[in-house]
Formats: C-alpha cells, sequence, structure tokens
C-alpha cells in the first residue's frame, strides 16, 4: 500500500516541524512579546497539535488495512462523510488557524463540540452491544482504535477552541445598521 508511506512520511515531518518549536517556546518566557500568546499557551497548542498529528496518523494507517465493510461502518458511525460533519471540522481548523496567525479572537458562534455534532451527523442504527465475539475479532479491534483516534482528534480540536478562546477571547458578530 503506497499510503501509508506517504502518510507516515508526512507525520515525521510534522513531528520534527513540532519539535524544532520546543526551543523558540521555552524561550518565550525570557522574551518580550507583544503576541498575546504565552508560554503556557503555546505549549497548549503544540502538544494538541502533536496528539491530533498522531491521531490522525492512527485513523489513517489503521484504515488502509481495514476492511471495506468496517470502514463504510466507521465513516456511518462518525459522520464521517456527512456534508455538515465535514464543514464543521474545515470551519474549525480554518478558524484556528487564523487565530494563531493573527491574534484575532475566534468567533462566539463556532460548530463545536465537534465531537457532539459528529455523533450527530453519524448513523446510530448499527450499533450493538459489545460481544466476545467482536472484541476477539483483531479487525473489529483495529476499528475501535480508530473510531477512538478520530474522536480523540475531535475532542482535541474542541479543546484548542477552548484554550484559544481563553487566550484571545470571542468576537461576537454585531450587523451594521442597513440604510434603507
Amino acid at each position: 500500500m503506497r499510503l501509508i508511506p506517504a502518510v507516515e512520511g508526512v507525520a515525521l515531518h510534522l513531528a520534527e516541524v513540532l519539535t524544532q518549536l520546543h526551543s523558540p517556546i521555552e524561550n518565550l518566557s525570557f522574551e518580550f512579546s507583544s503576541s498575546a500568546f504565552d508560554k503556557k499557551t503555546c505549549t497548549k497548542v503544540k502538544s494538541s497539535l502533536e496528539q491530533i498529528n498522531r491521531n490522525l496518523t492512527v485513523v489513517h494507517i489503521l484504515g488502509a488495512s481495514l476492511p471495506k465493510e468496517l470502514r463504510d461502518r466507521f465513516a456511518k458511525a462518525t459522520g464521517l462523510l456527512h456534508h455538515r460533519s465535514t464543514a464543521d471540522i474545515m470551519v474549525t481548523f480554518s478558524a484556528i488557524e487564523q487565530a494563531l496567525k493573527t491574534g484575532d479572537a475566534l468567533p462566539s458562534r463556532m460548530p463545536t463540540p465537534l465531537v457532539v455534532r459528529s455523533l450527530e451527523h453519524g448513523s446510530n442504527a448499527d450499533v450493538v452491544a459489545l460481544t466476545k465475539n467482536m472484541l476477539k475479532d483483531r479487525q473489529f479491534r483495529i476499528y475501535a482504535v480508530m473510531v477512538g483516534s478520530y474522536m480523540g482528534v475531535l475532542s482535541l480540536l474542541d479543546e484548542l477552541v477552548l484554550v484559544l478562546k481563553e487566550e484571545l477571547g470571542e468576537a461576537y458578530v454585531v450587523p451594521q445598521e442597513v440604510e434603507v
């Protein structure tokens, strides 16, 4: 499978980039900065991004090894292919990226918590009680780890939103009066 080496390469590169941020973040306490971000916030953000990188890598690598029926079940259960779920995640990523680049406050209304919204968009129709046989099945255990890793990504994004809102505040959109 050609996908796995590509995913591993991207994950390793991102891990290296995040590791290179350790010293600059440590030095923040010794430098005067006009940035809204302090050492504590930068450390939280870096740690969350490292965990997101690990979880996404797990999802991609395990997903490549699962049979199609379990990949389909994963997509249905998590709402992964639902257009609203994809939009919620992309909006959240974009807002986080913008806040990190500019130091601007996040919008007061965000499509979060992503974990809850993902489960709302997912299908609970195939939820069944766990059995011993399911837990003995290696493929099902891989599926379970994959679901846990994906939910971990969403949870970490939710956490990043909270960290950034605490540090930068919230922006409220107030419509300007329209002249008639």
